[in-house]
């Protein structure tokens, strides 16, 4: 009876701890922003991913971004949002605080949710011609889903926060891939495969149907005296398919930032679609 009393004992306070190590879901309502309280600090990372040494080193681009570019800006890294929804962490942040000058609607907001593998890119609208939907994104992979794949979310914040700063200030982001433009190098390839197999794939199936019947592999198909209708697959019994190909696709978007603070705060900008997210 003794022992059963201490392990009923022990079972409860492990199941009371046990939500003291879960990761809390952070919304716009509830995430710290910094730069309210320091003019400095740009970065919320309210779950510790980031040392100090790599957080100055996000604020110092982040700030320049602000002083010499007149981009009003934030940068959420947390472990989980909201529905594990980034591009809304993004648009509440926007909407709650008016990040972005009211005049110039120039403003950014980036969010990364490390749990639950998403982010989110969102520039305002006045700087949308400077940082493109292809450009957040080309930025978001080389920088973001790289060091995130590679359990770096430090050198994430960091690498985002240069390629941002050196993008709107020169026009380029000083990464390589990107200003090349191969930092989807690989989905470029996996494209030219399949408009190869497109091109290519109907015209070698029949080519090969016509060598296989020459060889007497497969039986000719009867010719059918009505022209211009479709045979009935289901009569041949040496059909081969052909090769079927699908694809995919992304949407994003952003909303109206409005409101601002007096004093240490935001300006009110707006957000009109522009920006990138994804995981990884």
């Amino acid at each position: 009876m003794v022992f059963k009393r201490y392990f009923l004992l022990i079972i409860g306070m492990a199941y009371s701890v046990l939500p003291l190590f879960a990761y809390k879901e952070w919304t716009a309502q509830n995430v710290p922003i910094p730069f309210l309280q320091d003019s400095t600090q740009y970065v919320s990372d309210p779950d510790g991913y980031v040392d100090r040494v790599q957080k100055d080193s996000a604020n110092y681009y982040l700030q320049k971004l602000k002083l010499e570019c007149g981009v009003q800006n934030v940068l959420v890294i947390v472990g989980k949002v909201d529905n594990q929804d980034a591009f809304r962490m993004a648009q509440d942040l926007g909407n709650k605080y008016g990040i972005g000058y009211k005049k110039s609607r120039r403003g950014l907001v980036v969010v990364v949710a490390v749990e639950d593998h998403k982010y989110f890119i969102a520039p305002g609208s006045g700087l949308e011609g400077e940082l493109t939907d292809v450009d957040c994104d080309d930025i978001a992979r080389a920088c973001i889903v790289k060091n995130m794949r590679e359990g770096n979310p430090g050198e994430a914040v960091v690498s985002v926060s240069r390629a941002i700063y050196n993008k709107v200030k020169s026009g380029r982001t000083g990464i390589a891939d990107v200003d090349e433009g191969t930092v989807n190098g690989e989905e470029d390839w996996g494209l030219v495969i399949i408009l190869l197999l497109v091109i290519f794939g109907i015209p070698l199936y029949y080519l090969i149907r016509y060598v296989l019947e020459q060889m007497g592999i497969v039986k000719p198909r009867p010719k059918s005296k009505r022209s211009g209708r479709s045979r009935n697959r289901n009569n041949d019994d040496d059909w081969m398919p052909p090769f079927f190909m699908g694809g995919g696709g992304f949407s994003g978007g952003a909303n109206s930032f409005g409101g601002g603070f007096s004093g240490g705060s935001f300006g009110g900008g707006t957000f009109s679609g522009g920006g990138a997210g994804g995981g990884w």
